[in-house]
């Protein structure tokens, strides 16, 4: 992967740096060490909308380089406390009350006096604008996380919420973006100066190489959102029904109501109808969302998501470390994770598209199981969370730190 991300818009050619570790700078990086060692670092994680696995990957990761986290986060899907108590993680919990939203922050920055704040946008507005005034007046650094829904919805956003996104990322000494198609969204609607806008990926933790049986099960494990298009699996499974396959989609993201502001849940209702008027119920699992997503990428072989905004999607980059052979959408960006036909497939957006690779995967176990590996092996080069640790680390040393 390049170390810069490139786009010309309206003729001027907007350079993003991309964070990732082939730039480390080993002389560097032994002063940073030895810096840690000497003083205790601490970044005050702000905004998350929930603290499942994949909200503190990096955070575990920093902690075995000497460098603590602390969160306050909010609690969307009810998952947050079990992994609070498992994981031991030092968090408090975001609520519906600015007033001790207020309160607790400020403890909390006088308690464990971070070194920087790490700003999620997952918050209401009066909170996040509060967030950053108090860290400003306190001159403590703000890196705002932008992950997709804030950027990608924008037009769609309430006036206030665009007052407030604006007031927060243009305050912010850095901005981190994971998808490709923010750099349009934020020129084109003046959300903020590029110039402190940096792309970081998703990435995840690499587990062994194993011995992994192949299955028939496809997995999906995202939210059931419209942009995703759940509803094609409908329509491959027709057509691998009509073909006399053996298969089983398991469907991960239900949400139990908890993702209302997205239509989530009227689209898990379309959904589940549409599997009954087809009588496709055999044919389909369907699951809420869990702390234990590991057990369905083991269970799979093949991993599919039928959208075209896919660089890097985190259940995608999960499966392939769990040695699933992804099928996507050819879409910009794809090609940065998946080598098609070596580590996966980007297809058309056609039903018939993808039937044609599950069938073939199906028949072709021993296919199935070199894709799985190669997959993983991506993964672990490109997008492991320990690798990535090291090279934020660097980053912030550099850019916020004054090491």
């Amino acid at each position: 992967m390049d170390n810069s991300y490139k786009k010309n818009i309206n003729g001027i050619e907007y350079i993003v740096p991309i964070i990732n570790r082939k730039s480390i700078d080993l002389d560097y990086k032994m002063i940073v060490d030895k810096k840690i060692r000497e003083i205790e670092y601490c970044i005050l994680d702000v905004g998350q909308d929930q603290l499942t696995h994949k909200a503190y990957y990096l955070s575990k990761e920093l902690e075995k380089k000497g460098v603590k986290t602390v969160f306050f986060a909010a609690d969307k899907t009810g998952l947050s406390d079990e992994n609070i108590i498992k994981d031991k993680l030092v968090a408090k919990k975001i609520v519906f009350n600015p007033f001790k939203n207020a309160i607790n922050y400020i403890r909390l920055i006088k308690k464990y006096k971070p070194i920087h704040i790490e700003l999620y946008l997952d918050v209401m507005p009066w909170d996040l604008m509060f967030f950053v005034f108090y860290a400003k007046l306190k001159k403590i650094p703000i890196v705002s996380r932008c992950r997709g829904g804030e950027i990608l919805n924008w037009t769609q956003h309430r006036k206030i919420l665009r007052i407030a996104y604006r007031y927060t990322l243009r305050r912010s000494n850095i901005i981190l973006i994971r998808e490709l198609y923010m750099v349009d969204h934020i020129v084109k609607y003046n959300i903020c100066s590029m110039k402190n806008v940096n792309f970081f990926h998703n990435h995840t933790p690499v587990p062994n190489e194993y011995n992994k049986l192949p299955t028939n099960i496809i997995l999906y494990l995202n939210s059931l959102k419209a942009f995703r298009n759940p509803y094609m699996m409908i329509d491959i499974a027709l057509e691998l029904r009509k073909r006399e396959m053996d298969f089983k989609f398991v469907v991960v993201g239900f949400t139990k109501g908890y993702m209302t502001a997205f239509d989530a849940n009227i689209e898990e209702t379309k959904f589940i109808t549409s599997i009954k008027k087809e009588k496709l119920e055999s044919y389909f699992e369907l699951h809420n969302f869990s702390n234990k997503t590991y057990e369905y990428f083991l269970d799979a072989s093949i991993f599919i998501l039928p959208t075209d905004m896919v660089f890097v999607n985190h259940s995608l980059i999960e499966a392939m470390a769990y040695q699933n052979v992804p099928i996507i959408q050819k879409s910009n960006g794809g090609n940065l994770i998946i080598e098609n036909e070596i580590s996966g497939f980007m297809v058309e957006m056609d039903h018939m598209k993808y039937a044609d690779k599950i069938e073939y995967l199906l028949k072709n176990k021993d296919v199935l199981r070199e894709m799985g590996l190669n997959a993983r092996k991506k993964i672990l080069a490109d997008f492991d969370s320990s690798k990535q640790a090291e090279k934020i680390l660097e980053f912030y040393a550099k850019n916020l730190w004054d090491i």
